[in-house]
């Protein structure tokens, strides 16, 4: 039986997924049109990821877990602030360096949380070194454009927000599989 704990993990889970995905349809957009929705959906997505992040470090008990979890949020959360910086034409070079750093602490804490889950389950630490690769990606990017290689750049990130979109949902499939079967990891498929 999922205890609360489990639950505020697993809805955490899939807001985080729906955030990584929401930003990555805004990421990809974003190589054939600087239209404003594109932006708009990496900084609602980004947000989102950021939220779901958070509600799995509130409901963590395992301390690399936890902070891994918080050093996401605080990743996500500089990506969304400095795409609506861009979104509102404070886009500077500090701006740039700042959006790497956000993108290199998400691949940071999706890898702390990658570290704990190998412990434990090994199925769902899959999602996290995903999502960690992707996130360096979505760095990479970022050093493109900051090279002045705009057209490069965009094209990593938008690679990067794909990869990290398979991992956010792993992550969150294999979260709702373990829960619905009882964290047993041996129990899949379900017997009839």
């Amino acid at each position: 039986m999922m205890n609360i704990n489990q639950f505020i993990d697993l809805i955490g889970n899939w807001i985080s997924a729906i955030g990584v995905t929401t930003a990555a349809i805004g990421t990809g957009g974003r190589l054939t049109s600087d239209h404003v929705i594109n932006f708009q959906l990496v900084v609602v997505g980004k947000a989102l990821q950021a939220f779901g992040n958070a509600l799995q470090a509130t409901s963590g008990i395992h301390p690399i877990a936890i902070v891994g979890n918080w050093i996401q949020a605080v990743g996500a959360s500089t990506v969304s602030v400095t795409t609506y910086r861009e979104l509102t034409g404070r886009d500077g070079e500090i701006n740039k360096q700042i959006e790497i750093i956000g993108a290199s602490f998400q691949s940071i804490g999706a890898y702390m949380v990658a570290l704990r889950r190998v412990q434990y389950d090994p199925k769902r630490e899959i999602g996290n070194v995903i999502f960690s690769i992707g996130a360096i990606f979505e760095a990479a990017g970022g050093l493109f454009q900051l090279a002045n290689k705009e057209k490069q750049g965009r094209a990593v990130k938008a690679v990067g927000g794909v990869i990290q979109t398979i991992g956010a949902n792993l992550q969150a499939i294999g979260t709702t599989r373990d829960y619905l079967y009882d964290d047993d990891p041996n129990i899949w498929p379900p017997s009839e």
